[in-house]
């Protein structure tokens, strides 16, 4: 599972790219996202955190977990549901 969250940072990157040119004042951070997977693979409950210090900017959040819940996991080998969680860390970069 983290291996395909993982290849979703870009996407996530730009979510928060794109709150950064609307709302300069977002600082970097974290967002972290809880989702759970049902047995066909099919993320069901995908949603922020309430843990710790994060990015509350809701464009950049709702972003984010769309790009998590669009993901397909493997189907669950015994049927079942799983759940855990994932750290999205961005950090603000100097303009070039």
């Amino acid at each position: 599972m983290a291996r395909l969250i993982g290849e979703q940072r870009p996407a996530a990157r730009a979510c928060y790219e794109a709150g950064l040119e609307r709302v300069p004042s977002i600082k970097g951070g974290t967002i972290v996202i809880n989702y759970e997977i049902d047995a066909d693979g099919v993320a069901i409950e995908v949603s922020q955190s309430t843990k710790g210090d994060q990015i509350q900017d809701p464009d950049v959040v709702t972003c984010v977990t769309a790009v998590v819940q669009a993901i397909t996991f493997p189907k669950s080998a015994k049927g079942k549901t799983t759940r855990g969680y994932h750290a999205f860390e961005f950090a603000t970069q100097p303009k070039r």
